[in-house]
């Protein structure tokens, strides 16, 4: 009997409703990962728009500068049809129809440490994006390994701050998890708090960098097939990660930069679910992005079903 897998968090929820087929699409919400995560757990499509792009207000803080709301649906031509719900994410755009095959950037170094059918996985989409003419070029972007103690400060400071200012009580009914950080945050000397923030300020301009050469980047959701519930520690190219942060690894930084990211289920890994793809543009140009992603969902398919016929 396989192990119970997770659905990923924390809108584990929302990305269950829609590929159960309880609901045609759903909100999540995403602070390092939490919309794409999901979608690659569930073999669904998500939408994290650009920061700031859909007001917050109603939404329980937790950590402010990084915390977006997004959209799970089945996939990316049933996400724009709820039209209700993406219209404030595209609100200020003009509609997008990109007329010329996309320039796709990839950074195979940044996800080197994830599995070989993850990386197997990449390679089928860009050459199914090739084939429909798109061009591959290859860009810089930040190591994992940088990303993650500028998410640990920002991510712990800014979630204890959001807890001492909604609850005034003891924090000991909370899971062990939730208490280690929100200690950890609240020990943090805000020193520190302002020169990772700097930091945070060359990871936005390192993507900006490479989005000044292509028209969208690729790059895997996950480093790995959705791992057993209760996997304590998932190991990476040899290396152990703690399990959040072997989950969060690919998807942390668009938090931080603040760029729109696109979730996008493709082809099929062992555990027989989708691998699943993070399609990332330019800030505040989420109707291209939501555009490039269609055609290249399309391309996909295509070249899917040319393959299946040809072995038949």
């Amino acid at each position: 009997m396989s192990l119970p897998l997770t659905v990923g968090g924390s809108s584990g929820g929302s990305a269950v409703a829609v590929r159960a087929g309880f609901a045609a699409a759903a909100l999540g919400t995403d602070t390092g990962g939490s919309v794409r995560i999901p979608a690659a757990c569930c073999g669904v499509a998500g939408l994290k728009p650009s920061f700031g792009r859909v007001p917050v207000a109603g939404v329980r803080p937790l950590a402010p500068s990084l915390d977006h709301v997004g959209l799970l649906a089945p996939s990316l031509r049933d996400l724009a049809t709820w039209q209700p719900l993406i219209d404030p994410i595209l609100a200020g755009e003009p509609p997008a129809s990109p007329r010329a095959p996309a320039r796709i950037g990839v950074d195979r170094n940044y996800y080197a440490d994830a599995d070989p059918e993850v990386r197997d996985a990449v390679e089928q989409a860009l050459q199914s994006a090739a084939a429909a003419g798109a061009e591959v070029r290859d860009v810089r972007l930040p190591d994992p390994d940088g990303v993650q103690p500028v998410h640990m400060v920002l991510f712990a400071v800014e979630a204890a701050a959001a807890y001492r200012e909604t609850f005034t009580g003891p924090t000991a009914e909370l899971p062990q998890t939730i208490q280690k950080v929100l200690a950890y945050g609240a020990e943090i000397p805000h020193d520190e708090y302002q020169r990772q923030s700097r930091a945070r300020d060359d990871l936005r301009a390192r993507v900006d960098a490479a989005l000044d050469e292509v028209d969208l980047l690729m790059l895997p959701t996950l480093p790995l097939a959705p791992p057993a519930r209760d996997a304590g520690r998932i190991t990476l190219a040899g290396r152990e990660h703690a399990f959040t942060a072997a989950l969060i690894r690919y998807t942390m930084l668009f938090n931080h930069t603040g760029h729109p990211v696109l979730a996008l289920p493709f082809g099929r890994l062992a555990c027989g679910l989708p691998a699943s793809l993070q399609l990332v543009g330019p800030r505040d140009r989420d109707a291209v992005l939501m555009a490039y992603g269609r055609a290249l969902e399309e391309s996909i398919a295509s070249a899917g079903s040319a393959a299946q016929r040809g072995q038949s």
